[in-house]
């Protein structure tokens, strides 16, 4: 074999192997669950830190080893120190990355899920209920703190899109807007701002409403802004212009509704009109007035309409069609869509 295809073997070995690695994933999860990057800060020795914490002073001597070697801390002449890249890890950088990759917060939860990847491939059961006991949802419900991290998450993540959102549709022209699984209230607080003469009615569940509620307070937007305890598997109010469905996470599953697959909610009547994934759905028999039920993921933009008519109601595109992006203002930036293997957990 010719020397130069050894050495792109080689390569090709090598970075299969760093891709592979569970290693450094680990490593990174264990000092941020620890608050390692924000104790080291300060100068300190692994016998010091350990001894604070209450760790293993030889394996977390391992482990700052290892994040030295990847640039999360550096060692001094008498212990290790949090570099400027480490810093990025620090719960204060309020960045996203603490509930990402923190152990005992929802997003680290979720992602050692994966760890049960086999299972939900050879069973098509959810790796997270095998992981720990009961699905997603669940674990929300019984650990507050867990549903704290999680809102957090969903707010933090969508921040960089809601300009863009804002901007990029005439929310306008609608008197009300329903907001379902709208989180704090963010994106609907940004559109009223925006919009001084639209209502809006944000529904979700008690601890992320109430939520909503103090930042609607925070903003001067309790005369014009509602948020309701709900849950988008459940009838929603009626009556509004437009429902907004909005990065609706899809880990894990609620228990089946009436309808099956409800992904596209908002009929005026009260109730859910359900759509399978490919956008076909059905009024079942209601009138529904004009309106829009738009589904702004953050893996790609659906854009439903609703039509003045009986009987079945289909969705103009998929997930980021062109014929979708068309019906936009030039400008507004889409993510790409792709796979979402959460849903797996």
């Amino acid at each position: 074999m010719p020397s130069s295809s050894l050495v792109s073997e080689n390569d090709d070995i090598a970075r299969i192997r760093a891709l592979a690695g569970l290693g450094t994933p680990m490593a990174l999860r264990v000092a941020v669950t620890l608050g390692l990057p924000d104790r080291l800060r300060h100068n300190g020795t692994a016998a010091q830190v350990a001894d604070e914490l209450g760790l293993a002073p030889i394996p977390l001597g391992l482990l700052l080893d290892h994040l030295a070697t990847i640039g999360i801390v550096e060692r001094t002449g008498n212990g290790y120190r949090t570099t400027a890249v480490g810093a990025v890890l620090c719960r204060d950088a309020d960045n996203g990355l603490t509930n990402f990759l923190h152990l005992d917060m929802a997003g680290g939860r979720a992602e050692m899920a994966f760890v049960e990847l086999l299972h939900s491939v050879t069973t098509g059961q959810a790796g997270y209920a095998h992981r720990f006991g009961q699905d997603f949802w669940a674990d929300l419900d019984e650990h507050p703190h867990l549903r704290a991290s999680f809102d957090k998450q969903m707010t933090d993540r969508f921040l960089v899109q809601v300009p863009q959102i804002v901007a990029g549709f005439g929310w306008g022209r609608f008197a009300s807007v329903v907001d379902v699984g709208g989180g704090h209230g963010t994106l609907l607080a940004a559109i009223m701002a925006a919009h001084p003469g639209l209502r809006g009615h944000l529904v979700d569940l008690e601890p992320a409403a109430a939520g909503a509620r103090r930042v609607f307070a925070e903003r001067g937007l309790g005369d014009r802004a509602t948020a309701t305890a709900g849950s988008f598997f459940e009838p929603l109010p009626g009556g509004a212009d437009a429902y907004l469905l909005c990065d609706i996470p899809r880990l894990g599953r609620r228990p089946r509704p009436p309808h099956p697959r409800p992904l596209c909610r908002g009929s005026p009547a009260g109730r859910a009109d359900p759509c399978d994934r490919a956008g076909r759905g059905t009024a079942r028999g209601h009138r529904v007035r004009p309106g829009h039920v738009r589904d702004l993921r953050g893996q790609g933009t659906h854009r439903r309409r609703v039509p003045r008519a009986r009987g079945r109601a289909r969705a103009g595109a998929r997930c980021g069609d062109r014929r979708q992006r068309r019906a936009f203002p030039a400008g507004v930036q889409f993510p790409t869509p792709s796979p979402d293997m959460k849903a797996l957990g």
